[in-house]
């Protein structure tokens, strides 16, 4: 496992090399985040990508997000059932292991799309439940084609958070910090296609605008564990790993929805669609 973080100012990159989880947990604990870890091989990862274009291409290139994919193709459910992924992801959260959601996040060729300084658990109800994300790479991920960049050690801290629209942010309105953090305490984590990101709710990132001719194609999970308590309304999970029941108004799937290619996009755009409101 090679981990890196290109330095902003300092102009450098940072690696550790290692491979065992136990060191994986320990860097986990420490910076909030672990960067560059290889969970698929590129020619994997090549066949992901195409079948992520003909969706968006499905719907003509207007999409920057697209919300849980994994409950209507194989190649998604399987990404969220990856083994090396879901061996890091037990080494923070334990034996038992639910995926709740997950989002294929594209930003096309010189996109002004941004996302704004914030943490995750700002967006959520979830409170001090234990928690992770992920963040696989489909294409190559770079700082001109705007990675995800960080602050590392900022989930041991709660930052205030305020509502604000802003046409260019993924999400329109969007939360995000009240200040800025310095720029010499950020880290830019560029991918190769197959490896991923694990990072806390907690954790402070964003990303910039596209200043590059390649697309920049991700894929996020959220990993919960048992002691969630419950969810509003109905939800559909994987139970990924364990024997643990689901919290209240949650069921679990295990097979894919929609027969015919028709129907899974169809199935998508009214998910899609619903959220959206």
């Amino acid at each position: 496992m090679q981990v890196c973080y290109p330095h902003s100012t300092a102009r450098k990159t940072y690696c550790v090399i290692d491979n065992t989880i136990s060191s994986f947990k320990e860097q986990y604990l420490k910076d909030g985040f672990v960067s560059g870890i290889q969970v698929e091989s590129l020619e994997k990862m090549n066949s992901i990508k195409g079948e992520v274009e003909n969706i968006i291409a499905h719907f003509h290139n207007n999409r920057s997000a697209l919300r849980q994919c994994h409950q209507y193709f194989q190649w998604a459910y399987d990404l969220v059932n990856n083994d090396v992924m879901l061996d890091h992801v037990e080494a923070v959260l334990g034996p038992d292991i639910f995926i709740r959601a997950s989002m294929v996040l594209l930003k096309f060729p010189y996109s002004p799309s941004v996302v704004l300084w914030h943490s995750d658990n700002a967006y959520s109800t979830m409170g001090e439940t234990p928690c992770v994300s992920a963040w696989i790479a489909i294409s190559e991920v770079t700082r001109a084609n705007g990675c995800l960049k960080v602050v590392p050690g900022s989930h041991t801290q709660t930052f205030p958070h305020h509502t604000v629209v802003n046409e260019n942010h993924q999400l329109r309105t969007c939360l995000t910090t009240v200040e800025e953090p310095d720029e010499k305490d950020v880290a830019y984590l560029e991918l190769d296609p197959g490896q991923m990101i694990l990072f806390d709710p907690f954790l402070l990132h964003a990303s910039d605008r596209s200043y590059s001719d390649v697309p920049r194609i991700g894929f996020s999970i959220r990993f919960m564990t048992p002691d969630f308590p419950s969810v509003n309304k109905k939800e559909q999970w994987v139970r990924a790993r364990g024997l643990a029941n689901a919290p209240k108004n949650v069921r679990f799937f295990d097979r894919i929805e929609g027969e015919t290619l028709d129907e899974k996009y169809a199935h998508l755009e009214k998910y899609n669609l619903i959220t959206e409101k």
